[in-house]
Parts: C-alpha cells; structure tokens; sequence
C-alpha cells in the first residue's frame, strides 16, 4: 500500500501545474486551452469561439437560482456548483489570454456586440486583482474604440473598485453618467497611471 501511495504521489508531482484564477490546472489542459485559440482561422471561427466561451461562462451561472432554490444556498450542490463555475473560469481565463494574444481584443463589427463582451466578461468575473489590472489597459483601448460599452466597462471598474477596497463605489445623487463615472473610478483606482505608457 505504500509504494502504491508513493508512487502517486512522484506522479502527481512529476506533472506541472499552473494556478490560474485560484484554480489549479495541469500544464497539458493549459496547453489544450491556447492551442484551441491558435487553431483559430479567421474571424468567422473567432466569432464562433467567443460564443461558445460565453455559453461555456454562462452555463453553471444560469444553474445557481435552481440549484439555491431546490436545495438551499449553504447546500453541498450549490457549493459543487460554484466549483465548476471556477473552473470554467479558470479554463476561460487562460483562453481569453491566449486570444487577446494572438488577435488583440475582438472587433466588434467582425464577431458582434455580445461576442465583443466575453474578454472582459471573462476577466470580469475573476478575483484575481492583478489579473484584472493586467488587462485593463487593452480593455481601455477597447472601450475607446467602441468594442466594449459603457455599462460592461462600468460593470468592470465597479468590481474592481470593490475588490481593491472591500466596499462598493459610492452612488452619485442626481443624474447618472456612464463615461464620467468610469472616469472617476479610473482615477480612484489609480488605472490613469497605467494608460500612460
């Protein structure tokens, strides 16, 4: 029993890992993920893939209100749940990093609107502050090119906002206005110092 225990455990830490998300992924299924973005031809299969990332994004998420319904939110399914949700997560992260890679962020005129969101709905959705920092200047450039929208920019940057300071950005009174709010909290998380380079 025990030379079959040490020879699992050689195994285990003969392979290569990589953290990403939170979420520990062997070498092998990180290589899977990037090859899947360079075997990408044009912007016809790009547009297919950013679809199905997004169904792949969306897909335990749409579970969550049945699950917590059917067997409450402290359950062990809903737990199992939101593992399988931080997978995907962390399978999509290493995706979205190989595509904006290879491609750049997606033009929204060539893969369309909703397509155009899964870069930064994907990173959107990490808690990984530095990961999200890493990206937020290509999501700006995105942004100002007109590839990403107000709200999902807004969605963003209040997210951030909230994990760097453990508190919610603070609401204004009076009308409401995407691009100075995003402003503001550009320059609140100190986001103006990367666009600079």
């Amino acid at each position: 029993m025990k030379e079959i225990l040490l020879i699992l455990v050689l195994g285990l830490a003969s392979c290569g890992y990589q953290k990403v998300n939170n979420e520990w992924l062997i070498d092998e299924q990180v290589a899977a993920l990037q090859a899947e973005v360079y075997e990408l031809e044009d912007n016809s299969d790009l547009r297919i893939y950013l679809h199905r990332m997004l169904a792949n994004d969306q897909r335990y998420r749409n579970m969550e209100d049945s699950i917590i319904s059917t067997f409450g939110y402290e359950s062990d399914e809903h737990f199992d749940l939101w593992d399988k949700i931080h997978l995907a997560d962390a399978e999509n992260v290493v995706r979205v990093a190989a595509l904006l890679e290879r491609f750049g962020y997606p033009d929204i005129d060539s893969v369309g609107k909703n397509n155009a969101m899964v870069p930064i709905l994907v990173i959107h959705h990490t808690n990984d502050f530095d990961l999200r920092e890493e990206h937020f200047p290509v999501f700006h450039d995105a942004y100002r090119q007109g590839h990403i929208d107000d709200e999902m920019m807004l969605l963003f940057l209040e997210r951030t906002y909230h994990l760097k300071n453990e508190e919610a950005y603070p609401n204004e009174e009076g009308v409401f206005q995407y691009v100075r709010r995003i402003d503001d909290l550009i320059f609140e998380l100190d986001y103006d110092q990367l666009l600079e380079d």
